[in-house]
């Protein structure tokens, strides 16, 4: 595992850094999601496995969605990244 992590972790891949970026948003928004989500497919006749990965899919896009919505807002950005949000400057 470590010659793995020391082979392919040293090169950056932006889907990773966004993600690290929003955690915080995405684990304050998740319980909403994955709560409705298992709610909705109660009903569905799906096996655990699939219904899992369908949470996880579901709550995932939807928290981080919900996540960079926020950040759009001086207020989230500032509450949920920890910095000011930098502004437009169109000269």
């Amino acid at each position: 595992m470590a010659a793995l992590f020391l082979r392919f972790a040293g090169t950056r891949r932006p889907f990773f850094d966004s993600v690290s970026e929003n955690a915080y948003g995405i684990y304050l928004f998740h319980y909403v999601f994955v709560i409705w989500t298992q709610y909705l497919l109660l009903g569905v006749a799906l096996p655990a496995v699939a219904k899992g990965v369908i949470v996880f899919a579901v709550t995932l896009t939807l928290s981080w969605a919900a996540t960079l919505a926020m950040c759009r807002i001086p207020i989230g950005a500032r509450l949920m990244r920890g910095k000011r949000r930098e502004l437009a400057r169109g000269t």
